[in-house]
């Protein structure tokens, strides 16, 4: 089926965790709309990544087989500077196969691809 609906993640949100936008098999169209600018991915989550001792600078969090599938979104707005901290490889981990080309900045400019 498809499924008309938007969903914003305020500016104030300082965490997203493991499969939180779980809609695997319904096709949105609908933006997803991360608002927050705490999101980033730092150095730092990525060795702790590596240590396996996530703390709370991992605001978004995924895991390989798992992760947060949004990828049935129509479009994903991200704020520039936490879609600039992540790789695509993270982006389509964390959201899903399916998601290149959807990104948008808040204000709706098309994001290019990363690499």
């Amino acid at each position: 089926g498809i499924i008309t609906t938007s969903l914003i993640i305020p500016r104030n949100v300082t965490r997203i965790g493991d499969s939180a936008f779980s809609v695997h098999r319904t096709r949105i169209t609908g933006t997803l709309t991360i608002e927050s600018p705490h999101l980033t991915r730092t150095p730092n989550d990525r060795a702790q990544e590596k240590t396996g001792a996530l703390g709370d600078n991992l605001f978004i969090i995924s895991s390989v087989g798992r992760g947060i599938w949004a990828s049935n979104f129509s479009t994903i707005k991200l704020h520039q500077a936490v879609y600039d901290s992540y790789t695509q490889a993270e982006l389509t981990q964390i959201f899903g196969t399916g998601t290149r080309g959807k990104y948008q900045d808040l204000d709706g400019n098309a994001l290019p691809a990363k690499p």
